[in-house]
């Protein structure tokens, strides 16, 4: 049951954004995800082009990441960070399959949604920091570091890499899922020059009446 305070930061949220609610299919579970229309209609003259809102929407990433997180049944019990987490969809497969999640965006905007998407799905536990790579506050090392069509912008690779040193001991995962982007090669191929572990797999996902090809970066550190 859907908790009225949800219902209330919803409203709230509707009356500030141009939001749309669809339901997701990961295996037997259906999530109802709340997500802003369109991203572009946030930008305006005075946004950073390396902040861009990007979270605001559900990306065929995240619900490939979801679903791929919901099956892998080692993670129950461990600690699982995401890093630009959007509205959330990612993590709560992670969630699901009883991992120890916390989330994180540089939007406090982000955030909110996430945790309404969390709420309403009855699903608990998840932790949210504000954090932005280029500072990342968090200190702690977790068993997986996930991200779904986070590596789209090169001029944030650096950052990027740097929180996840900050965030991965010696048998620490990556997994990162991206839709083929440019920018994501270019990230791998550094890496790869710099001793990463680096192993890829693909999927596809339907997304919008369209099949939406995905590929898995799985990525441990030297």
């Amino acid at each position: 049951m859907v908790s009225n305070s949800a219902e209330k930061r919803l409203h709230e949220l509707k009356n500030r954004f141009d939001i749309i609610e669809r339901e997701i299919t990961l295996q037997r579970t259906v999530l109802k995800i709340v997500a802003i229309r369109s991203a572009s209609s946030l930008i305006t003259n005075e946004t950073d082009p390396d902040r861009l809102p990007f979270w605001a929407e559900i990306w065929p990433s995240s619900v490939a990441l979801a679903a791929y997180l919901l099956n892998q049944n080692w993670l129950e019990g461990k600690s699982c960070l995401e890093l630009g987490c959007g509205v959330g969809l990612a993590g709560l497969g992670a969630r699901l399959i009883g991992a120890d999640v916390v989330q994180t965006d540089c939007f406090p905007e982000a955030l909110e949604f996430a945790k309404i998407n969390a709420e309403r799905n009855g699903i608990e536990g998840i932790k949210y920091f504000a954090a932005d790579w280029r500072a990342f506050p968090l200190r702690s090392k977790f068993d997986l570091v996930i991200g779904a069509d986070v590596l789209y912008e090169r001029t944030n690779h650096d950052a990027f890499l740097e929180a996840l040193r900050i965030s991965m001991h010696s048998k620490s995962i990556a997994i990162v899922a991206d839709p083929f982007r440019i920018p994501a090669w270019h990230l791998l191929t550094r890496l790869e020059s710099e001793g990463w572990e680096i192993n890829l797999f693909d999927d596809t996902v339907e997304w919008d009446e369209r099949n939406v090809d995905i590929i898995f970066c799985l990525m441990r550190a030297p």
